[in-house]
């Protein structure tokens, strides 16, 4: 052998061209996978296309969804204001890329309070959003969504995108019928107005009953004051009043003001009367407030009294039983009251008067709110300021239960109303008090109004989405199975691995016993050793 060194083939002349075509083949083999995959996320996106495999379809959107979708005809801004951390985020995320699927004027904005709280500030002052604080400290918006553009926005609050049922066990997802009547009010570009009578010794919309103010613009109503109604002539806004609220009244309203109101009811108009007993100066019954002939058309009658709820669980434990918490009775207003039972949500009234059906009246009545069977009322508003003692019942007092709201609905007019006029009748001004939107312990009081305006307001049918499936939420725990949690935890499964513990012990001492008692084996013949 040569003693020079052995040439690598690699280094041969001869194989320099083929390591530069593999370098070459490589670079353009690169190049294609390149191309093929711009061309692929090309094709992708001009052909989106996502699959739902949930088993409700929860991120497939029913026909009403992609008709109010695809009607919109401006760019649309979506923010979302629920925190991260909330399981309602990313079900609201996916069905919003849903949505997105058949639009291109959606816009998405994510503002999480807790991780992005100067984004979400820039929401709360270009949309005038309230917040407040949950019992662990965190920020809770007044609404969960809006929706902006074209100078309008609509809120969407938390409690319109989950049900909840069997007394918050179960939940049921309702996120699409929110998003979508969302998207219906955005683009039919107005808020029903909630009309509020002034003139008669009603509390400032704007400084007493600010709180309400706010919590129905947070529920996409436009709330005006009004002018007194004597002020007003043919051509003003009180037949573009999509509700109007007559709000404890401490002055009586004029024969031409009960008239307007009247034929504004038999016209297909909606009320609220918040009427508490007011104490006439020139005698001690209640002063009349002039509504009679309004309530009559409704088929409700004051009785001009002072209610005192006797049974202990009811009233107030300071006062004279003039402060008490009403029973709701089933209907569409007391609706969410009934649902929320368990959790307190109570309406509690002070100075109350009861009411009354009228006879041979043509509207459909129903009693929303009544006292306890040992309630009773006095007329004689005297007995009630006497020393400042409870009144004892007499003979001529009403006995209980009292009602204390009706509502009331009247047969569709020969005017081509789509429904006839709607009331309700609180015997109580109390309803409309700022601290029901501003004490939790007071929150019954808020929903029990809102849900009236609501009602009154006839606001659009919910959108035609198919209902999901309500889940299990939690598990409900008892006295028993906290018992029984105690006894499995802290000493049945301890228990049984102890147990298990001193068996597996026992059964190696024993193995290790038998081991060292046990002959050795017999040592192998020479004969067998020398085996090859």
């Amino acid at each position: 052998m040569s003693g020079r060194a052995r040439q690598s083939p690699s280094a041969r002349p001869g194989w320099l061209g083929s390591t530069r075509a593999l370098r070459v083949s490589s670079a353009v083999g690169l190049a294609a996978a390149l191309a093929i995959a711009v061309l692929v996320n090309v094709l992708s996106s001009r052909h989106y296309r996502r699959w739902d495999w949930t088993a409700d379809r929860l991120f497939t959107l029913g026909a009403a969804s992609v008709e109010a979708v695809r009607a919109l005809r401006e760019p649309t801004e979506i923010f979302v204001l629920l925190p991260a951390a909330d399981p309602l985020t990313a079900s609201v995320r996916q069905l919003l890329a849903s949505y997105q699927e058949h639009t291109d004027l959606l816009r998405l904005r994510f503002a999480d309070p807790d991780t992005h709280p100067a984004e979400f500030l820039a929401v709360q002052q270009r949309f005038g959003v309230g917040a407040g604080r949950g019992d662990d400290g965190e920020i809770v918006p007044d609404a969960a969504i809006v929706v902006a553009g074209a100078g309008r926005h609509i809120f969407v609050p938390a409690e319109q995108l989950v049900a909840l049922e069997e007394q918050g066990q179960r939940a049921r997802p309702r996120v699409e019928q929110a998003l979508t009547a969302a998207l219906r009010a955005h683009a039919a570009g107005q808020r029903p107005q909630i009309c509020f009578a002034s003139g008669h010794g009603e509390p400032s919309l704007d400084v007493e009953l600010g709180p309400l103010r706010r919590a129905l613009q947070a529920r996409n109503y436009d709330p005006v004051p009004l002018p007194p109604l004597a002020a007003l002539e043919r051509a003003d806004p009180l037949p573009r009043c999509r509700a109007l609220v007559v709000a404890g009244p401490t002055r009586p309203l004029g024969p031409e003001e009960a008239a307007r109101v009247r034929s504004y009811l038999a016209g297909g108009g909606g009320a609220l009367f918040a009427l508490g007993p007011v104490p006439d100066p020139a005698s001690d019954r209640t002063l009349d407030l002039g509504l009679g002939p309004v309530l009559e058309l409704i088929g409700v009658r004051a009785n001009a009294d002072l209610v005192i709820e006797t049974t202990p669980s009811r009233r107030a434990a300071h006062g004279a039983g003039e402060i008490f918490m009403a029973q709701a009775r089933p209907h569409a207003v007391t609706e969410p009251l009934l649902r929320l039972a368990r959790q307190g949500m109570d309406v509690v009234l002070q100075l109350a008067g009861s009411l009354s059906l009228a006879r041979d009246a043509a509207a459909a009545s129903a009693p929303l709110l009544e006292t306890s069977p040992s309630a009773f009322s006095v007329a004689d508003l005297g007995r009630f300021s006497q020393h400042g003692a409870a009144p004892e019942r007499q003979a001529g007092d009403r006995a209980g239960p009292l009602v204390v709201a009706y509502a009331s609905e009247l047969p569709p007019g020969a005017r081509g109303a789509p429904r006839g006029g709607r009331a309700i009748v609180i015997g109580s001004a109390s309803v409309v008090h700022p601290a029901l939107w501003q004490v939790p312990e007071l929150r019954g009081g808020a929903l029990f109004v809102e849900s009236a305006i609501a009602w009154l307001a006839g606001t659009a049918p919910p959108p035609d989405v198919p209902e999901r499936t309500s889940r299990a939420v939690g598990w409900r725990m008892t006295e028993e199975s906290l018992a029984a949690v105690l006894r499995y935890g802290v000493l049945y499964a301890p228990g049984a691995a102890l147990l298990a513990g001193l068996a597996v012990r026992w059964r190696r001492r024993a193995t290790e016993r038998r081991s060292s008692t046990k002959p050795p084996p017999a040592a192998p013949s020479g004969r067998e050793e020398a085996r090859p």
